[in-house]
């Protein structure tokens, strides 16, 4: 099976999920001219902090459709499964 999903995003998601690391914050940022946030990954190197964005919170004004690899909504690729998310006050809301 194919997947977009990289051993790097892997990485990261399982130190953020394990507790075991404390380097990591919440950035106050733009993505595309728009204010969000962003989980990072805070580390120094010498007397610089090198701050890597890993997962960027969505906004409002941010589209979301979620496709398979054949491009297939889950609701289209399934029959039965359809999903619709959206953003409302800053939250991920199932509809």
């Amino acid at each position: 099976m194919t997947t977009n999903i990289t051993d790097e995003a892997k990485d990261a998601f399982q130190a953020l999920v394990s507790g075991e690391y404390d380097s990591f914050a919440i950035f106050s940022c733009f993505y595309d001219g728009e204010p969000t946030s962003v989980i990072v990954n805070v580390t120094r190197d010498g007397d610089e902090f090198c701050i890597d964005p890993l997962f960027v919170h969505l906004t409002e004004s941010m589209q979301l459709k979620l496709t398979n690899h054949a491009g297939l909504a889950p609701g289209e690729a399934y029959g039965q499964l359809e999903i619709n998310y959206e953003v409302q006050d800053g939250e991920g809301v199932a509809r």
